[in-house]
């Protein structure tokens, strides 16, 4: 397989996954916020730990060298981003916190131009911006709620709600400073000891802050479907999804990667039809029609120039 498709299916399947952590993360807001992150980051740390084992050691001083990074990845990419998007829920619907999610491509092309000195051309910045308008269209106001169903933006924002998608817009921030660092630490490390030591840093500093804060665990209060959620957000939404974004961010550029975070609010959206009784409108069909080709703008492999014939010399 083209190394490139590989890398394109790997950071697809992980941002689908990352994006199916609202269904979880809905069942989640109930619980104390640092102490609910902290949970699906230690499930996802005892999966990940055997399998980091199994990779083939890096070179001496590379896990040194990448430590710092790492930190940063942890504290943007999971313990910022799941505070974020957990406070988010907890005062807006999913639906309505995947219009702020919608910006995480243009976020992440402004910060790769930036910080890694990427060169946007016109057809990735078409495609980001096509992305961008097509999942904007898809989240605001282009389902009905059904009989489970969510709010939508058609009944008005209240304070809650505008803090809600505030939250959100930061937890975008938050994936797209993820995908930048993520590329700025390549490959010095394989992607199971990356995303171990990832969650391993953002356990330990979501604990902390669990503990700091004093939040009070009622531990009755979780049962069975709050454990069921906790279990598909560590290991399906956390470890799996991280997996594969690390396999996939070290053959692409950031702002290529950050086009397919487009996947998560589409996931999202996708998932609330199925599980949340919503039904889709004619502005969501178009939206997802768009965002799709704006992903596959970006992802179509560029086309070589010919090389210029330089004049024989007599």
């Amino acid at each position: 397989m083209d190394t490139r498709i590989g890398a394109y299916a790997a950071l697809s399947g992980g941002f689908i996954l990352a994006g199916s952590s609202v269904i979880s993360g809905k069942l989640l807001s109930g619980l104390p916020l640092f102490f609910a992150a902290a949970g699906g980051a230690a499930i996802a740390l005892l999966a990940l730990v055997p399998l980091a084992f199994r990779e083939a050691k890096p070179e001496r001083g590379a896990l040194r060298r990448a430590l710092p990074l790492v930190a940063a990845q942890a504290f943007f990419g999971v313990a910022l981003f799941r505070v974020l998007m957990l406070a988010a829920l907890s005062r807006t619907s999913a639906a309505e916190a995947g219009i702020a999610t919608s910006a995480t491509p243009a976020i992440t092309a402004l910060l790769s131009a930036l910080f890694l000195k990427e060169r946007i051309g016109s057809r990735t910045a078409s495609g980001i911006a096509l992305a961008a308008i097509g999942i904007a269209l898809l989240e605001s106001g282009g389902v009905a709620s059904g009989s489970a169903g969510l709010r939508v933006l058609g009944g008005g924002l209240g304070g809650g709600a505008l803090a809600g998608l505030l939250f959100a817009l930061g937890a975008a921030a938050s994936e797209s400073a993820f995908c930048v660092l993520s590329k700025k630490m390549g490959s010095t490390i394989g992607p199971r000891q990356a995303s171990a030591l990832v969650m391993g840093i953002a356990a330990l500093l979501l604990g902390a802050l669990s503990l700091l804060s004093g939040e009070n665990v009622e531990w009755g209060a979780i049962g069975l479907e709050r454990g069921f959620a906790f279990a598909y957000q560590g290991l399906f939404a956390s470890a799996l999804a991280y997996l594969c974004f690390f396999a996939g961010i070290a053959k692409v550029p950031a702002s290529t990667a950050g086009v397919f975070s487009g996947f998560i609010p589409l996931s999202s959206f996708a998932l609330s039809v199925l599980f949340l009784g919503e039904r889709p409108q004619g502005a969501a069909v178009v939206g997802g029609a768009l965002a799709i080709a704006g992903m596959i703008l970006c992802a179509l492999p560029r086309r070589a120039l010919p090389r210029r014939a330089l004049p024989r010399r007599t």
